[in-house]
Parts: structure tokens; C-alpha cells; sequence
């Protein structure tokens, strides 16, 4: 009994530390979940996606928007949580519980609103529900400061079709993470 006992309380202390581990999200054309640390333009590179801006966004809806010259300035860490460190870019750079990199890709979602067709992608689609916060800037550097706000409908469309397939908007909120 006693044996049994241990057993259960190792499993249960598995389980609790598992659990609280979540990878980070790489957001672009697919999802991609990583436990990478170290320069952001590494990681990139490393999972075989490019773009020319990300947002790295925290898990309380706080975003910084990047140009891909600033990439190799950001170091991505791991302790508990998520979190960015920069020497050389502004100090909003540093973002703590970061739960998500979107990158700027190619438009591969189709909208269509009230007769209209409009081609998204999941970078555009964080990036219109966020509200502008304001601008920093360290030497030749600029740094863009977001935070997500709360609306009924993160995607005003009659219909949506990914890779020409008519999907529902719960499928396309855990393409893109939306959810996490």
C-alpha cells in the first residue's frame, strides 16, 4: 500500500511540472510549438521560417512589433516562464511571460465580408486586434508597443477558406493560437 502510495505522489508531481511547461508558439503559415532558447533569428532560421516583421506577445496580450534587421539583437530564455532580453534594443524589448512569436507571412487566409474577399494572414489578424500603446526608440532602433483588446469577433467574415477549404472559425483560432 505504501508502495502505491509513492507511486501516486510521483506521478501526481509529473504531472503538475509537466504540465506547467508549455512550449512557446511560433505563429506564421503554420503552428509551431518549440522549447528553443537563445537568438530569436536562430530559432527562426532553425524551424525554417522567415518574415520581415514578428510580434512577440506576452501572455497578457502585451506586443512589441520587430523588424527582421532586429532579430539577431533579441535573446528568447526559459526560467518558469518565457521572456526576452536585448543589450541594444529599447527596454520595452524585454517582454516577461512571452507566449507567442507571430510572424509576418505570406497572406493564406481568405475572409469574406458582406460580398468582399480579403486576403489575411495570422500576423494580420493578431495585429488588427491590437491597439496601438506607443513608440520607443535606442540609438538606430525602434521598437512598436501593442496590447491586445477585447472584441466580440476577432474576424468580422461572413466565411473563411484556408487552402481553398471553406473552415469554421474555431479552426482557424487554433490554427493560429488564438486560443492560448
Amino acid at each position: 500500500m505504501e508502495r502505491i502510495r509513492n507511486y501516486t505522489i510521483l506521478l501526481l508531481i509529473i504531472f503538475l511540472f509537466g504540465c506547467s511547461n508549455e512550449s512557446l508558439l511560433l505563429v506564421g503559415n503554420k503552428l509551431i510549438e518549440t522549447e528553443a532558447t537563445g537568438m530569436l533569428s536562430r530559432i527562426l532560421v532553425e524551424n525554417g521560417i522567415s518574415g520581415e516583421y514578428v510580434l512577440l506577445i506576452s501572455k497578457d496580450g502585451l506586443g512589441v512589433l520587430l523588424r527582421a534587421a532586429d532579430f539577431k539583437e533579441i535573446v528568447i530564455h526559459k526560467k518558469n516562464n518565457w521572456y526576452t532580453t536585448s543589450k541594444i534594443l529599447p527596454p520595452t524589448a524585454n517582454i516577461k511571460n512571452l507566449s507567442k512569436i507571430c510572424i509576418f507571412s505570406k497572406n493564406d487566409i481568405q475572409a469574406y465580408n458582406q460580398g468582399k474577399k480579403y486576403l489575411l494572414s495570422a500576423f494580420q489578424i493578431y495585429l488588427q486586434n491590437m491597439e496601438f500603446q506607443g513608440e520607443s526608440a535606442r540609438e538606430s532602433h525602434f521598437i512598436k508597443k501593442y496590447k491586445l483588446v477585447e472584441k466580440d469577433d476577432f474576424l468580422e467574415a461572413d466565411s473563411i477558406f484556408y487552402q481553398n477549404k471553406k473552415i469554421k472559425m474555431e479552426y482557424l483560432k487554433n490554427k493560429i493560437g488564438w486560443e492560448r
